[in-house]
């Protein structure tokens, strides 16, 4: 995920006690193509729980080939997926 990717994709989160909940999609983001919804809210990445957009910008730059996400969508818990490698 580039450096203006991470801002699109941060600048639409809000952040509830229990991770960033996605409150606006980009349309063709890796986000969109990932099938994350408005609403969604995104508990961890890379098994590092998110609490705060810092901690989710820190979890992001810990990885460089996938990004894994668990994600809440109302009370159904999923997993999302998205290869940064087409990025790079």
């Amino acid at each position: 995920m580039s450096d203006r990717e991470i801002k699109d994709f941060t600048e639409l989160m809000d952040e509830p006690s229990n991770g960033l909940v996605l409150r606006g999609l980009i349309p063709g983001s890796l986000a969109d193509q990932a099938g994350l919804q408005v609403g969604d809210e995104i508990l961890e990445v890379n098994g590092h729980k998110v609490t705060s957009l810092n901690s989710f910008v820190e979890a992001r730059n810990s990885c460089e080939h996938k990004l894994t996400m668990v994600c809440r969508r109302n009370e159904d818990t999923f997993d999302v997926s998205l290869d940064l490698i087409e990025l790079n």
